[in-house]
């Protein structure tokens, strides 16, 4: 271990033994309205102060838990600003104050929701409230991210709240055990405590067509921002997980199929744009039958070993009878993803995007299409210059710029013969092609590098070499919108190929 490492550790014990010595006074002496509140002087070889605070006790408003936070910043507590260390030099300290002072509500805290709760929870997000009706059960502790066999029987949400308590007890969670309904619409998105604050985004983690849909309208028409999960169960290749718009991601995900059917009817037969995480792959088998009049014995069900006199069914078992008449057979590491994914897109969401999610689609093409743009990039270099010495790419690189940088879709809008107009800032798409696509150069008076390569249609290709590729040529054809993306899309190539330090944040250096 090195001694940066041995150092910060040895002042993280000294913290959180400070913490706990603090928690035994205010036991040995409950009344006393002055507990010692623990600071560092790191500017002191690591010496450890105690000054007395007058600390008001926690207060419990409507079940919803109240940390007071002592320091004038989120972030001025030294636990919490250790706890976040990483996450400060990933985003940013700004950003990650965002994170603090966020609300999130998670609807639905079974294999998807909670590993999306915790997950939030341990990046530093301030206040939680987590939604589901439903009890920790034998069989849920296979996918779920923190429940134990001490918590069978227990709501999902008071074994989360106790469990997030542990891991990061500065955030403040809401544990709303209900399930969400037309009548408990409100109270699930209701403001924060006494301040009033509105939910920044939602995560919609139900497995129920009915209760999903009036959730995804009731955000919509409030303006909040919600992400919504398809169904990870009956599915096996945790790679094929994708964030994406619900018109591509329902194409093999049965639950979003039917939510986005509903959708359309409810808004005149037109699509809802809506973010889902949903898998690509089809469903690897189908639907378990659970007949209520089955017992639990001859199912095999290990909760059987806790049914009265041996004879309970399925139905004995339900908190809302008739809710699951069929389970979905389902790996842990499936839901676990999807719940990661999810929290990861809030995360960028909730700081600004300044370290942006960009999905990286799927494209068809092989290789011998990236050759192809390649070679055409070549030859039309060579028709407007008189030769391609100024091509300073690879194929690899050129598949960068394909995918990953310009996700197969023209900077102009247009790609061109039978695609005709791609929405760019609409639909996440998924799924793209680029045999109606050319490389070219960005600026004639840079070399055609991987930072300085755009994708355009055939058509408007030809137009801009036409120009010698001339900036100001291009702005006035396609406006500066697109120059600006162009700009943009090539700074990204520069920072994330190291061409210009410049770029990069100091927290990634």
């Amino acid at each position: 271990m090195s001694m940066s490492s041995w150092s910060l550790t040895a002042r993280s014990c000294r913290l959180l033994c400070a913490r706990y010595l603090l928690k035994l006074l205010k036991c040995l002496d409950p009344d006393s309205s002055e507990i010692p509140h623990a600071r560092s002087n790191s500017g002191n070889k690591g010496v450890f102060h105690l000054s007395i605070d007058v600390e008001d006790d926690d207060d419990d408003l409507d079940g919803v838990e109240m940390h007071h936070l002592h320091a004038a910043s989120p972030l001025d507590d030294d636990i919490t600003r250790e706890h976040l260390t990483r996450n400060i030099q990933f985003f940013g300290e700004q950003p990650v104050v965002s994170l603090r002072n966020a609300f999130v509500v998670v609807v639905g805290v079974g294999g998807v929701g909670s590993h999306a709760a915790m997950a939030l929870l341990r990046a530093g997000v301030g206040r939680l409230r987590v939604v589901d009706f439903d009890r920790v059960s034998l069989s849920s502790l296979n996918r779920h991210a923190v429940a134990t066999r001490k918590d069978v029987g227990t709501t999902k949400v008071d074994a989360l709240k106790a469990h997030c308590k542990a891991i990061f007890p500065e955030a403040s969670v809401h544990a709303m055990d209900a399930m969400y309904t037309v009548e408990s619409s409100d109270d699930v998105l209701a403001p924060w405590g006494d301040d009033g604050k509105a939910p920044d985004m939602v995560i919609d983690a139900i497995d129920n067509v009915d209760t999903k849909v009036h959730l995804l309208l009731t955000c919509r028409s409030r303006g909040v921002r919600v992400v919504a999960s398809g169904g990870a169960a009956m599915k096996a290749d945790p790679t094929r997980v994708r964030v994406g718009d619900i018109a591509e991601c329902a194409v093999n995900d049965v639950l979003l199929r039917a939510v986005r059917l509903r959708l359309r009817k409810a808004n005149g037969n037109a699509d809802v744009p809506l973010i889902c995480v949903a898998s690509t792959e089809r469903a690897r088998m189908a639907l378990w039958e659970c007949p209520d009049d089955v017992p639990l014995v001859a199912a095999g069900d290990a909760a059987a070993a806790a049914a009265p006199s041996g004879n309970a069914t399925y139905a004995d078992l339900q908190v809302v009878p008739g809710f699951r008449v069929r389970t979905a057979p389902v790996v842990g590491t499936m839901p676990a993803t999807f719940g990661l994914v999810i929290s990861h897109y809030v995360l960028c969401e909730l700081t600004s995007n300044v370290v942006p999610m960009d999905p990286e689609p799927i494209a068809r093409a092989l290789d011998a299409q990236y050759r192809a743009l390649l070679d055409n990039l070549r030859e039309m270099e060579t028709d407007a210059y008189g030769d391609d010495g100024e091509v300073h790419v690879t194929q690899d690189e050129v598949k960068y710029v394909a995918r990953e940088l310009w996700h197969c879709l023209p900077a102009t809008g247009v790609a061109g013969g039978k695609n005709g107009k791609d929405a760019r800032g609409g639909k996440l798409s998924l799924v793209r092609s680029v045999a109606a696509l050319r490389l070219a150069r960005f600026d004639g008076t840079r070399p055609a590098s991987v930072d300085n390569l755009i994708l355009l249609g055939w058509e408007d290709a030809e137009a801009h070499y036409a120009s010698r590729c001339d900036v100001a040529h291009f702005v006035t054809r396609h406006g500066e919108a697109a120059a600006a993306l162009a700009r943009r899309c090539c700074d990204r190539a520069r920072r994330d190929f190291m061409y210009d330090t410049n770029l990069v944040g100091d927290s990634i250096m």
